[in-house]
């Protein structure tokens, strides 16, 4: 028997288990801090606003995954901030990207596809731009 399950669905098992990762030190927390940073700016509201609840849940749970200092900013940021408006992502890559340089976790850049040119000779992008990692 199969059971459908949406994208969202998918997401929602992917943010869950990177924060889960949080609790391990070195680089499998460095990326999968980058990978949360990156769910924060999701074109799906209800997937940025409980990614921003459950890494608040990792950060209070687990110790030392942020620089003390900056902890108390980080969580009222991500407690706050109303990650599930209908708004552009464009405005909330601002909050997004303080969050990681208080994190201290590279701020994710924007990869644009690659323009792929037509039969006729214009140019077609190949969709929209999407955020990748920073490379390490």
């Amino acid at each position: 028997m199969f059971v459908e399950t949406s994208a969202e669905d998918h997401l929602r098992v992917s943010y869950t288990r990177y924060c889960g990762l949080l609790q391990f030190e070195g680089e499998v927390r460095k990326k999968a801090l980058q990978q949360l940073t990156m769910f924060l700016c999701h074109k799906y509201p209800r997937v940025r606003k409980a990614t921003a609840n459950k890494l608040y849940e990792a950060l209070v749970t687990y110790d030392e995954i942020v620089p003390e200092d900056s902890l108390d900013e980080i969580t009222t940021t991500l407690s706050e901030f109303t990650w599930d408006d209908e708004i552009e992502v464009e405005s909330i890559r601002p909050v997004r990207n303080n969050l990681c340089d208080l994190m201290n976790v590279p701020r994710p850049v924007l990869k644009k596809r690659p323009v792929v040119q037509a039969p006729d000779g214009r140019g077609l992008r190949g969709g929209n731009c999407v955020e990748a990692r920073p490379r390490t």
